[in-house]
């Protein structure tokens, strides 16, 4: 049931029967940022569709499936259409839960929203406190189990916070933490971006004997809390977001509380709070990383069917006999689709009409948007009532708002966004055949839908604030993805991850990087196990080479999620020669030969691109080119005569 709750409600006693007995949750509706403007001028962001699923339900499935009985809403802008949303929503009529919004017109940020919670005292024991736009299917019953645990042997112990293992740094953040090795405590907090060192007290260091430092986290947002954190925010008004109280708690031993910290290692765990992060977590949705949430076990409303891989269609949808639908891609119900148009990696909402010879790519279509013939949309996000006439482009970064019309055969400028807000008459920058205002404020690079190339400085640009005569590396998009998932595969050797999280983390990180090809991505984790092989010892060739197989059994799994076609093996095999090459890997040079046949042994490479590896080298004159085929000559020989066996047996059969 959903009953409102304001913040001059005078029935707090009533709120609080039976809180004791039942699990909790406060989920905050309201952002307190502008990350999705100027979408969000017309609809809340909790209620925006992701995947054609308004991001809140995603938030209440998390819960749900935690136990939670009692779950909070916090409102202030678009109130009325969240609590309009949650009074007719499916969670609503489940026997077990109950919902109830809290409507407030005073907060300005989350410090404060807590504090208005902390007046109307429903939370008498420990509660979750989540984000409205989490999507996440982690088991939380051992991290509550665990966060009660402590608080039993310590009651300063007042929250556990969860952290992500990721690749992905969209981020308006650029985390760094401390914990005490062993008992988990957080002892440092710092997201600052533009500090190049974290610095941690003295006396820390003396208490704890063993530290960690993270830079590979995302704070997913999601906190177990005792309801003396909401009583800490009523008492330290200088905490305006959980930025400022977490480093007012660290910072403050009066306060006699403790912050300790749960790192998943299994699990998906996401946020869509900006564009850039929008663009990651419906990817992974459409690719089955947060299974068993995927498109077709169907959340009210939908009604999707999974003819072919991770290719999604809902009822009713007219698709023309001559129109190509890709990979990665969920087309909403009473959708019609004309012909000889194609749809790849995009999500298109409902009752559309898309014409024909249409191209859409990457992009997010919500629902009733008319785009006529000969229309080209790629990297882009249109929200619902949209009109885009015929031959118009629409390119990468491009977001446009609630019934925006675009005119016949008008292309967009990269990144720009446009809205139609209550006065367009008065200025309208798509006369003379459309409608909307172009959105001046530029928004940071990182909350984009995909990277501005333009805002990344490539390889020994020099920085205008040194002098002429030093210059500056920077590492460009690339490189930055080469080093996160290298980065990413070390620690899951070290961790011993399982293959499904390590696929997870890099298909995340290759989203976030769309410069960034799976060969790029197969590279990267190859020369990270190679590496792993020599650490620190001295290893003759055959030594190598028992590690190699070795190595390769266990991560050989790993290549059948990341999924590479004949071209990505070839192109895979000439990196691994790059590789060999350097200096300082003079001994894998040696056993090339066993490096090629340990992959195609555990089915990472296949005949047909290692031949096709040997076409492409056999046409070259340069005889140093060629002294990797010279080394695997044997294997060739072989490979070439199994082949034939093979055809031969196949043809007498």
């Amino acid at each position: 049931s959903t009953g409102t709750l304001s913040m001059k409600s005078k029935s707090v006693k009533d709120l609080q029967k039976d809180t004791r007995e039942k699990l909790q949750a406060l989920i905050v509706a309201e952002s307190f940022d502008e990350f999705f403007r100027p979408i969000t001028f017309d609809q809340p962001r909790v209620l925006l569709p992701l995947v054609n699923v308004p991001m809140i339900d995603y938030t209440f499935e998390f819960l749900t499936s935690a136990g939670v009985e009692q779950i909070y809403v916090f409102c202030v802008s678009h109130a009325e259409k969240i609590t309009e949303y949650l009074k007719k929503s499916f969670w609503n009529s489940l026997p077990n839960l109950k919902i109830t919004p809290i409507v407030s017109n005073r907060a300005n940020s989350i410090g404060d929203a807590l504090r208005e919670v902390f007046n109307l005292n429903i939370f008498l024991s420990d509660f979750i406190l989540v984000s409205g736009d989490v999507l996440s299917n982690v088991d939380l019953a051992p991290i509550l189990a665990q966060h009660r645990a402590r608080r039993d042997k310590d009651k300063e112990a007042v929250m556990t916070m969860l952290f992500k293992p990721t690749g992905t740094r969209s981020n308006s953040e650029d985390l760094v933490i401390a914990i005490d090795a062993k008992s988990k405590q957080l002892l440092a907090y710092d997201s600052s971006s533009e500090e190049t060192k974290v610095e941690i007290d003295h006396s820390i260091v003396r208490v704890h004997e063993e530290i960690e430092f993270r830079r590979d986290l995302m704070d997913c947002r999601i906190a177990i809390c005792a309801p003396h954190v909401l009583f800490l925010l009523e008492d330290n008004f200088d905490f305006s977001d959980l930025k400022m109280f977490i480093r007012g708690i660290l910072g403050n031993e009066l306060l006699d509380a403790k912050l300790f910290t749960h790192i998943l290692e299994e699990g998906y765990a996401g946020r869509a709070h900006c564009f850039r992060t929008y663009n990651s977590v419906s990817k992974d949705l459409l690719n089955r990383w947060c299974y068993p949430i995927v498109p077709e076990n169907n959340f009210p409303g939908t009604a999707y069917r999974m003819p072919t891989a991770c290719v999604y269609i809902d009822s009713n949808v007219t698709l023309s006999r001559s129109c190509v639908i890709g990979n990665s891609t969920a087309i909403g119900s009473s959708t019609v689709v004309g012909p000889d148009t194609t749809i790849d990696r995009s999500v298109i909402g409902r009752s559309c009409k898309i014409g024909s010879s249409v191209t859409i790519s990457d992009s997010f279509i919500w629902d009733n948007v008319i785009i006529e013939d000969g229309v080209s949309i790629s990297q882009a996000l249109i929200c619902s009532g949209a009109v885009i006439k015929s031959k118009a482009k629409i390119p990468k970064g491009c977001v446009l708002s609630y019934n925006v019309v675009i005119g016949p055969g008008v292309e967009l400028n990269p990144f720009e966004k446009f809205w139609v807000p209550s006065d367009i008459a008065e200025s309208n920058d798509l006369q003379p055949d459309g409608s909307g205002r172009l959105w001046q404020k530029r928004a940071p690079n990182f909350t984009e839908l995909v990277p501005n190339e333009g805002d990344v400085l490539t390889s020994k640009q020099t920085n205008p604030k040194q002098s002429k005569t030093e210059a500056v590396e920077y590492v460009t998009e690339l490189e930055k993805f080469k080093m996160e998932a290298e980065e990413t595969m070390r620690r899951a050797i070290k961790k011993q991850h399982s293959h499904e999280n390590v696929a997870v983390e890099l298909n995340a990180l290759k989203f976030a990087y769309p410069d960034a090809t799976w060969v790029d991505c197969s590279s990267c984790v190859f020369y990270v196990i190679l590496d792993s092989i020599v650490d620190g010892k001295e290893l003759t060739a055959k030594e190598i080479v028992t590690e190699l197989s070795s190595c390769l059994k266990i991560w050989a799994p790993l290549w059948n999620r990341i999924g590479l076609n004949k071209e990505d093996q070839i192109d895979f095999i000439f990196k691994i020669q790059e590789y060999c090459e350097r200096p300082q890997n003079a001994k894998f040079r040696l056993i090339f030969q066993n490096i090629v046949q340990f992959l195609y042994d555990n089915e990472i490479l296949e005949e047909d691109s290692i031949l096709g590896w040997r076409s492409e080298l056999e046409d070259v004159e340069d005889s140093e080119e060629k002294k990797y085929l010279n080394m695997c000559e044997d294997f060739l020989e072989w490979s070439v005569s199994y082949t034939h066996l093979r055809a031969h047996e196949t043809g007498r059969n």
